[in-house]
C-alpha cells in the first residue's frame, strides 16, 4: 500500500515510434504539433504546403518590389547622367 497514503508519481515518457527513414523535418512537424499532427501523411502535406507558400510569398514579394522599381527610359537615363556631370563640374 501508498505510504502516507500518498500516490504514487509514475510519469509515462510518450515516446513516438517511427517508420524507418523517416525525414527528421517530419519527425520534428509530428512532435512539435502538440498531438494535431499523429501520422507521417498529414506531416508531409502541412510540410508540403509551408513549402508551397513561402515560394508563394517568395514570387510575390519579389514581383511587388521590382514593380515599383519602374524601369528608366533612355531620356531618363540621359538626364540622370547630366545631373550628374553638372554636379561633378561644380564640385572642382
Amino acid at each position: 500500500m501508498y505510504e502516507n497514503n500518498e500516490p504514487l508519481n509514475i510519469k509515462f515518457d510518450k515516446e513516438r515510434k517511427f517508420y524507418p527513414g523517416t525525414p527528421k523535418i517530419i519527425r520534428w512537424v509530428i512532435n512539435h504539433s502538440g498531438g494535431y499532427i499523429e501520422d507521417e501523411n498529414k506531416a508531409g502535406y502541412i510540410v508540403a504546403g509551408a513549402t508551397a507558400l513561402l515560394v508563394i510569398l517568395s514570387f510575390v514579394l519579389f514581383f511587388v518590389v521590382s514593380y515599383k522599381q519602374k524601369p528608366s527610359t533612355p531620356e531618363e537615363m540621359r538626364q540622370m547622367i547630366q545631373v550628374e556631370q553638372t554636379t561633378v563640374n561644380q564640385a572642382k
